[in-house]
């Protein structure tokens, strides 16, 4: 039981009870072609049953790596998996906040998101990185603000969109120099779609290419003391989630040790 900070009223105490119920059938195998190819593969099914909906679904997973030569590594991977959302934001409830201008609201219908990803991966003189996939995720979820219209709130509530894409790359680049410079550079670029057939009562489809750039670098200035200098950064172009934009952002975090 709480005291309702914007009405004074303490509400009774509530009860809440969920179930779920899963079942999941799983096959797998590992396979040595060679000592340059290996593969994994799987597959599972499962049934997810509550009291607002039940459903099967399959996930299929496989993997290949391949190692043409001493160094060089090439994998191929293709993975699914499910997201379930957190018990409180399934739970059917009202917090107000900011003098009742803003509400929180649960969704007992939210529904567990199903992600798909394809990926390749290549390792060049076993310290280069350089990655390539794409991205499905259906019944996409995430917590949105929305201006109501029937009053003036802003209302926040987790709830399912279509889907979720994503075709990216990745470059990862480490650099040394001597015994006092170990840098790694992240460099990624990603085109993401999202789309809501229906959202409260409005639509979108929406899309945007986005870059982001990463550094991680210890600078030793001294073995005896250990006296070393931390700089960690990142910057990303602006970016969308659901009906909002996300402004370019970015930090950088500096430490220094004297140990």
């Amino acid at each position: 039981t709480s005291l309702n900070t914007t009405t004074g009223y303490n509400p009774a105490s509530s009860y809440t009870r969920q179930k779920e119920d899963v079942m999941n059938i799983y096959l797998g195998f590992d396979k040595n072609f060679s000592k340059k190819l290996i593969m994994g593969a799987s597959i599972a099914t499962e049934y997810y049953h509550s009291s607002n909906w039940s459903r099967w679904n399959v996930y299929p997973t496989l993997n290949i790596t391949y190692l043409p030569k001493k160094g060089h590594v090439f994998q191929l991977g293709i993975s699914s998996d499910r997201n379930y959302p957190n018990y409180w934001t399934m739970t059917n409830f009202v917090t107000y906040t900011n003098g009742g201008y803003n509400e929180i609201t649960g969704n007992p219908k939210l529904r567990p998101m199903k992600d798909y990803r394809l990926q390749l991966v290549y390792v060049l003189n076993s310290k280069y990185q350089f990655v390539a996939w794409l991205n499905h995720a259906d019944d996409y979820f995430t917590q949105s603000p929305y201006q109501r219209h029937d009053h003036l709130t802003i209302s926040y509530q987790y709830r399912n969109f279509d889907f979720r894409q994503q075709i990216g790359t990745q470059a990862v680049l480490p650099f040394k120099a001597g015994n006092w410079l170990d840098t790694r550079l992240t460099l990624i670029g990603v085109w993401q779609r999202e789309k809501a057939s229906s959202f409260h009562d409005i639509s979108f489809d929406r899309n945007i290419i986005f870059g982001m750039a990463g550094i991680n670098s210890t600078i030793t200035l001294s073995d005896r003391p250990d006296i070393a200098i931390s700089l960690d950064g990142m910057i990303r172009s602006k970016g969308i989630q659901t009906i909002y934009d996300l402004p370019t952002s970015g930090n950088i975090d500096v430490r220094a040790r004297w140990q």
